[in-house]
């Protein structure tokens, strides 16, 4: 895919590029994660599979730039605050959107996915404040490479 990018830029084009960085540092997506994977035992996903968090190696990525033919590659590590109301409503939003939490309840009873999200609500707020908002603080890798 990359070398695809490379080869469809103008030369001295540019690509940038912003993933996230390791899952313990990423607690909006790996905090509801591990609470389910814990709760319902499943292992951790085999080294190279495709997810969230697959270009997290900022060596690996950079490199990756490098050998489809990016030169100047760059990267950076910037801080997302990302906030909920609740605790809650932290968990609302993983409800709505974390396709692999989902698929990792699939297989569970209603009343037994009732109760991880609970797991998943009480662990969110540990990140809440005095006035119950949860705060969590995100990296992410941005990454430049020129044509």
């Amino acid at each position: 895919m990359l070398s695809n990018i490379n080869r469809i830029l103008i030369p001295g084009g540019y690509l940038a590029a912003a993933v996230w960085a390791t899952p313990d540092k990423v607690p909006i997506f790996a905090l509801a994660i591990n609470t389910v994977r814990h709760e319902t035992h499943a292992p951790a996903p085999p080294p190279g599979t495709p997810g969230l968090f697959s270009l997290s190696d900022e060596n690996q990525l950079k490199n990756s730039l490098v050998k489809v033919g990016f030169k100047e590659v760059h990267a950076e590590h910037l801080n997302t605050v990302v906030e909920f109301d609740s605790a809650e409503d932290y968990t609302l939003f993983q409800q709505s959107i974390a396709a692999p939490v989902i698929a990792m309840l699939a297989n569970e009873t209603k009343s037994r996915q009732e109760e991880i999200w609970s797991a998943v609500t009480e662990a969110a707020r540990k990140y809440s404040d005095d006035s119950g908002h949860v705060k969590l603080s995100n990296e992410t890798i941005c990454v430049v490479g020129r044509k």
